[in-house]
């Protein structure tokens, strides 16, 4: 039974809702607070989300609905709503996100969609370890990297792997599994942020036939599952206190009880753990145990955010552009080489999966040439990036003025008078200045 966020602040509806999600066999977990379902979508990536569209805070409207197109690179995401058919069509068209009638159809519906959703982050979970598993990057982190995977891929030793949200730390694992002696073995992955406190120990460690209600047969947990191969412990960080102990055993001993039992199980995977929180922050405010860090962290590798190696955005980029070509079985498009100027100068905020999700959009409409055109707008938020986009050429003084006021009227969100002022010009010259383009 998979876990699905919800966020539905009405009551009634919130009934009706987890009425349906349930009927269709998900586990609800539910919160009424859109901060809140920000904060456990920003915790960790491959989730099965939904939202009510009627019930998103007014104050802010558009910027809600850009983070949740935003969040669409990372989780599955579906919208309810009681809007007519043509309001939803609109919604899904400017974000991506399906969205279903609020009306009685709803479980049959739910069913349908949210199983699509779950066998699309199942696709991306697994890997088929036949395929070779590339991590790409030229820059002299992702060299030493590399290194450091060839050092430590036929070793026993647990491995760190910190580093942002789409930085790529899943990758990696799989690239130190594949590189050992175990690569004909299970890799298991498992996010510790997206199964419940009190689920996620039954998950790594299994438990027995009437352990708890509705423990009516034995069940195998994941340490089990891995047998030989390598087991990822993916937001370690998010894992509870109370079972940082036991895991703290199983790396101490290699050895472990499942829930109810009493026979020792031995552990013969390679463990691997990866975070994108800073884990001295954590031990500091005693979220994290101090022996387990160290026991953890015996190797750490460190992956940098996209950002930090921006030479690198062009090749992944073309590396991206060729998989799906040769995914889809498509010509390859040319490339306008203006348009790695734009990348490089954004900030990636979503790291390497933001990357490859643009690539995917983008290649949707298998185009024969790709131009910075075709970039959506939080590409043009810098300036920088503006520049670019005019031309290739030198642009005349009144030209980059155009820009600039541009630019300083979208980051105060369209106020004509504030962007005036940051301008230190009165509000007749800023609106003859706007008029010229």
């Amino acid at each position: 039974m998979s876990a699905l966020l919800i966020f539905e602040p009405s009551p009634a509806r919130q009934r009706a809702v987890v009425s349906a999600v349930k009927t269709v066999g998900f586990r609800p977990k539910v919160v009424d607070s859109f901060n809140a379902f920000e904060e456990h979508l920003e915790s960790s990536e491959g989730q099965i989300a939904l939202f009510d569209l009627d019930l998103l805070p007014e104050e802010g409207k558009t910027a809600n609905t850009a983070r949740l197109k935003f969040c669409r690179a990372f989780h599955a995401l579906v919208g309810v709503s009681d809007k007519d058919e043509y309001d939803r069509l609109a919604f899904t068209l400017q974000t991506g996100i399906p969205v279903i009638a609020f009306n009685d159809r709803l479980p049959r519906h739910l069913a349908i969609v949210l199983t699509k959703a779950e066998d699309q982050l199942k696709e991306q979970r697994l890997t088929d370890m036949a395929d070779d598993v590339r991590f790409i990057g030229q820059h002299h982190t992702i060299k030493e990297i590399l290194k450091k995977v060839d050092l430590i891929a036929d070793t026993d030793a647990t491995v760190l792997i910190t580093g942002d949200t789409g930085s790529g730390k899943t990758i990696l694992a799989k690239l130190i599994h594949n590189r050992s002696f175990r690569r004909n073995e299970p890799f298991v992955h498992i996010n510790c942020a997206a199964i419940p406190d009190q689920l996620l120990e039954a998950e790594l460690f299994g438990y027995k036939k009437g352990a708890f209600t509705g423990a009516v047969k034995d069940a195998s947990g994941k340490f089990k599952a891995a047998g030989k191969g390598t087991i990822l412990l993916d937001e370690i960080g998010e894992m509870p206190v109370h079972l940082q102990a036991k895991l703290l055993k199983v790396l101490d001993e290699g050895q472990y009880y499942p829930i109810g039992g009493t026979q020792l199980e031995t552990v013969a995977a390679r463990i691997l753990a990866a975070t994108n929180k800073d884990l001295f922050v954590e031990m500091s405010q005693k979220r994290f145990r101090m022996d387990l860090f160290y026991r953890l962290n015996s190797f750490e590798i460190r992956i940098p955010p996209l950002k930090e190696r921006r030479d690198d955005i062009p090749l992944l980029f073309n590396f991206y552009v060729d998989l799906y070509v040769k995914k889809r079985k498509i010509p390859k498009p040319q490339i306008q080489h203006s348009i790695y100027e734009v990348l490089r100068n954004y900030n990636w905020p979503g790291n390497v999966r933001e990357l490859q999700n643009l690539v995917e959009t983008l290649m949707y409409l298998q185009p024969e040439y790709i131009t910075i055109e075709m970039l959506p707008a939080r590409f043009f938020n810098d300036f920088t990036a503006k520049m670019v986009k005019m031309g290739e050429e030198f642009q005349s003084l009144d030209e980059i003025k155009k820009s600039y006021a541009r630019h300083i009227l979208g980051l105060v969100e369209g106020n004509k008078s504030k962007a005036a002022k940051i301008l230190g010009i009165d509000i007749k010259t800023f609106n003859k200045l706007i008029q010229l383009f």
